[in-house]
């Protein structure tokens, strides 16, 4: 795998002085050659990277780093792959599509949800054109967008994004043919390894006829399939059992130098609510950006009454308007912001800010309708702007010690939450805030465990936050929550 990383890298060159019209003829050459003779393939795996990444680095002015060039081809070889938040998994998929382009003719990407289809869609559109082909989107049926989708014409395309749900219904009523089309997707375990309903479809309406099949059988209807997400590991089994895929894990661009601070444990849920609106406060003094991990609604309410009566300022980012949550989530990273996140998304957070979408704000602010041209002089100020605010920012965040994430209880979105800083190798804290009074410790017996520090006549805020007495406790309730819902399932 290095040997091939290491003649991609070195090839990158070799197109940078490439016209347009040449780098647009490569993909017909590889083409060519591939059909003429399919070990061609093999041999053309590191020029047909480099050439992509010419594209991307035209399109996008980004270049791969030697993990997302792994990524790409290792999903090649139909694998199911982990990589870091932040680490450009997006890229990684695109150049995975072109080299199962090469192979299949058509390939479709999914997202796991809109605004990441439509976003990705967008970004690919600049590549993908520069290399000769085109893109196509397949939205769902509630979007806004869907009535001005022409979905055959979406289907003719090269590539092209699909809501996966939305192109299941279309199989099963025999309007797609997947045999022949390859399958990339982005966010695998939030598309596939969580509880999904199944597809039904009325294949008969007078019969009341029904067919119904699980997404995860649906994908195996593509000629090939693979993807890549940021918590597969837990999921592996999952994964091999049911999909017959192998999980692999990519190593980080940059070691993560994230700093876990031990759980703050109290006894009841006011006492612990309290104690994070004081850690905000203290930490918000500094200007340092906070992100406030929410899994449970009804720990949101409490939070936010809170920071109202204080007068803080504050985002929340809860899945009821994807484009303001996109937005909100990209900007989270910047000075002084305080940014509530309850539900899950695949929007990066970078130190500093995310020019791209504060550029795009400003931008759309002045082009209500108008979406962004590479040659737009307008749009290049705005970003050129963006990006300065974005660079300086980012160098006063990270001399505060980077973002520091709070997160209110423990659940099964711990893995995400603890993605939300320190990113890239960037400096940023995460610190988890209990009482034994949540969900999470309510399987275990703690009363028993108080009795004991009453007896002794113990100072029970001592006790609990001694960091060995913390430790086991969470993870003994893990463990207990962890049987148990084996035994439910």
């Amino acid at each position: 795998m290095n040997g091939v990383i290491k003649k991609i890298n070195k090839l990158k060159s070799v197109y940078a002085d490439f016209s347009e019209e040449e780098l647009k003829n490569k993909t017909e050459e590889f083409l060519s050659s591939i059909n003429n003779k399919k070990n061609n393939y093999k041999k053309l795996l590191p020029n047909m990277l480099a050439v992509f990444n010419e594209a991307l680095l035209r399109g996008l002015g980004i270049s791969l780093f030697d993990n997302q060039i792994e990524s790409a081809l290792l999903m090649n070889k139909g694998l199911v792959v982990q990589t870091s938040a932040g680490e450009g998994k997006s890229f990684s998929v695109l150049a995975a599509a072109y080299l199962s382009y090469m192979l299949n003719g058509k390939v479709h990407i999914a997202e796991a949800d809109e605004f990441l289809l439509q976003r990705e869609f967008n970004k690919a559109q600049r590549i993908f054109k520069l290399l000769g082909l085109n893109v196509g989107v397949i939205v769902a049926k509630d979007s806004v967008e869907y009535e001005e989708i022409n979905k055959t014409d979406s289907y003719n395309c090269d590539i092209v994004f699909v809501n996966l749900v939305e192109t299941a219904f279309d199989f099963m009523k025999k309007k797609v043919d997947l045999s022949n089309i390859g399958l990339v997707i982005d966010d695998i375990d939030r598309i596939l390894a969580k509880k999904e309903p199944e597809i039904v479809v009325l294949i008969n309406e007078q019969k009341s006829d029904y067919d119904k099949m699980p997404l995860v059988e649906f994908v195996k209807n593509y000629k090939s399939f693979s993807g890549t997400g940021s918590f597969l590991l837990k999921n592996s089994n999952f994964f091999k059992k049911v999909l017959s895929k192998k999980t692999i894990l990519v190593k980080d661009n940059i070691k993560s130098v994230k700093i876990e601070i031990n759980d703050d444990i109290s006894r009841t849920k006011t006492d612990k609510y309290d104690k994070i609106l004081d850690e905000v406060l203290e930490i918000h003094k500094y200007r340092c950006p906070i992100i406030v991990g929410v899994p449970y609604a009804n720990d949101l309410s409490e939070i936010t009454s809170r920071f109202e009566k204080k007068g803080l300022n504050f985002s929340v980012v809860n899945g009821l308007n994807i484009n303001k949550d996109a937005f909100e989530t990209s900007q989270a990273g910047r000075l002084n912001q305080v940014t509530i996140i309850c539900k899950e998304n695949g929007v990066d957070i970078p130190t500093g800010g995310d020019s791209f979408y504060l550029a795009l704000s400003t931008y759309k602010s002045f082009n209500i309708n108008k979406e962004p041209a590479l040659e737009d002089s307008q749009w290049r100020d705005a970003y050129g702007l963006a990006k300065k605010t974005a660079e300086v920012e980012k160098q006063e965040v990270e001399s505060l010690g980077g973002i520091y994430s709070i997160v209110t209880e423990h659940s099964d979105m711990d893995d995400y939450f603890k993605s939300l800083s320190a990113r890239r190798g960037e400096a940023g804290s995460v610190k988890f805030f209990v009482s034994l009074q949540d969900d999470s410790m309510k399987n275990i017996n703690i009363d028993r465990f108080l009795a004991l520090i009453n007896k002794f006549n113990l100072n029970e805020g001592i006790i609990l936050n001694n960091t060995l007495v913390s430790t086991l406790l969470i993870k003994y309730a893990t463990l207990v929550n962890s049987i148990k819902d084996r035994l439910v399932k």
